[in-house]
Formats: C-alpha cells, sequence, structure tokens
C-alpha cells in the first residue's frame, strides 16, 4: 500500500475541483432540461390529462333542481330593477332625503318583511280552501277544511266573488262532471337556458312546480292559477306570471298529451280573472 501526504493546499485544491465539476454537472443538467426534445405517447398523454379544461364548467355550479316560485322572484327583482332605474332618473334632492338613514326607514324595512310574511300566509290559507274546496257546498264548509288561523285569514267576501264568477262556475261544473284537477304536482326536466334565458349551458336541470287546478274539456285544456299578491292591474300580474304559466302549460301537455287552450289567472287582489 503506498501512503502520500496530503497538504493543506492539496485539500483546498482537490475541494475546488469536486466544486467546479458539481457546477459542470448542473449546468449540464439544466441544459439537458431545457434543449427541446421529443416527448414519447406516455407524456403527451400526461401532459393533456395535468392541462385538462371541463368544457362545461358552468354547468357544474348549477342547481339539479328548481322550484316554479323562483321564476316569480326573478320576474319580481327585475320589476324593481326598472322601477329603481325610473326613480333615479326622476328624482333628484330628495333621493338624497330618502337615503339618509333614521328610524322610519327602518321600521318600514321591519313593517315590510311582517307584510310579506303575511301576505304568503293569506296565499296559502286561499291555496288551501281551493284545493279541498267542495263546490257543492257553500262557505259553511270552511271551518271544516282550514285550521283556525288559516280561517282568519280568508277574505269571504272575495272568496264568494270567485264562486260567483265564470270561472267559479266552470270550476263547479267541471267538479260535479270530474273534470276538475287540483293540487298536481309535477316535475320535468329543462334546458337550464330554456329555465333561466341566460348562459349558454344546455344541462338539464330538473323543475318542481305545483298546479293550482286545471279543467279538462273536449277541445283541450283550461290552466287555471290562484294569485292573492297585491296589485294595481292586472298587466302587473301578466308581467310577473307569464313565464310560470308558460312552464305549467307545457308540463301538463308532456305529461298528459293534450293541448292548453287557455292559461287564466284568478286575482282575488283584483276580484276578476286574468287571461295569458
Amino acid at each position: 500500500m503506498k501512503l502520500s501526504l496530503l497538504t493543506q493546499e492539496t485539500i483546498k485544491d482537490e475541494a475546488e475541483k469536486e466544486k467546479e465539476e458539481a457546477i459542470d454537472v448542473e449546468k449540464a443538467l439544466y441544459q439537458f432540461l431545457r434543449s427541446p426534445k421529443e416527448k414519447t405517447i406516455e407524456e403527451e398523454c400526461w401532459d393533456k390529462d395535468f392541462h385538462y379544461v371541463y368544457p362545461h364548467e358552468e354547468s357544474t355550479h348549477l342547481y339539479p333542481k328548481y322550484a316554479v316560485s323562483l321564476l316569480k322572484e326573478e320576474a319580481m327583482e327585475k320589476l324593481k330593477e326598472e322601477m329603481r332605474s325610473l326613480e333615479k332618473k326622476e328624482q333628484t334632492e330628495v333621493i338624497q332625503i330618502q337615503e339618509l338613514p333614521n328610524e322610519d326607514t327602518e321600521f318600514h324595512s321591519y313593517s315590510e318583511k311582517k307584510e310579506k310574511s303575511r301576505g304568503a300566509r293569506i296565499g296559502d290559507s286561499f291555496h288551501h280552501a281551493l284545493a279541498l274546496f267542495d263546490y257543492n257546498k257553500g262557505l259553511e264548509q270552511l271551518p271544516d277544511i282550514l285550521e283556525e288561523e288559516e280561517l282568519e285569514l280568508i277574505h269571504r267576501g272575495k272568496l264568494e266573488k270567485y264562486l260567483a264568477s265564470p270561472l267559479g262556475i266552470k270550476m263547479k261544473e267541471a267538479f260535479r262532471e270530474k273534470r276538475l284537477f287540483r293540487e298536481k304536482h309535477f316535475m320535468q326536466a329543462l334546458p337550464y337556458k330554456e329555465l333561466f334565458q341566460k348562459g349558454e349551458e344546455r344541462e338539464e336541470v330538473l323543475l318542481q312546480g305545483i298546479i293550482d287546478a286545471f279543467i279538462v274539456e273536449e277541445d283541450g285544456i283550461i290552466l287555471v292559477d290562484y294569485k292573492t299578491d297585491r296589485v294595481g292591474n292586472a298587466a302587473e300580474l301578466v308581467e310577473r306570471y307569464r313565464k310560470q304559466m308558460e312552464l305549467y302549460s307545457a308540463a301538463l301537455e308532456a305529461i298528459i298529451g293534450i293541448k292548453v287552450k287557455r292559461r287564466v289567472l284568478y286575482s282575488f287582489a283584483l276580484g276578476k280573472e286574468v287571461e295569458l
């Protein structure tokens, strides 16, 4: 075995040499990685998988099921937005005064929410009464078909006016001849774009609704929906519920196979029927 003595300078030179060799290897590795080279089929598949973008990303944010009542809320928001735009154009200094926070505006907001809650309960009471109403009897049956709280919310005069109207008389005839159908639930698959008229997605979603009533006649169906909304005129009601009634009509025709010949809203606030 041959032994050699290493001086401090020799050790330092060897360390520098190893460092330079390591740097050269690192440079060579970077150069290799940066240099263009043909990818294997496996590497191309990896690239495709790692960089894949789902073409229908928007559809992943959709709810699978929607209630018809949502369309009413959307229509009402649209009307409110239009009213707000008109107010901004017509008002100047008045707007600044109205925007000042005070107890009156807070009380108005609270009262409005309370009124909406009461309005919804009134609507439920009328719908419940008409879903169970025996057209062979009169209003004396109401205590038998409604809870006490619902009974207090029913305006008997408005209900009597409905029963005496041409629509009420037609409903009575259809009831006696077993051609009147009430409170029918349905679910229908529809493209999202067709339902809300926005976006580009054609993904199908489920539409769920309850049809208040419909009458089957020889030449078609009369679709009926009861409304207790406080409105000033028929046009406002039509604008609010047009889309809903169109969807109900399409669902009925698809399920029963009979054409809807009339779409009728009965407004208890206006005391009359409104054709769509």
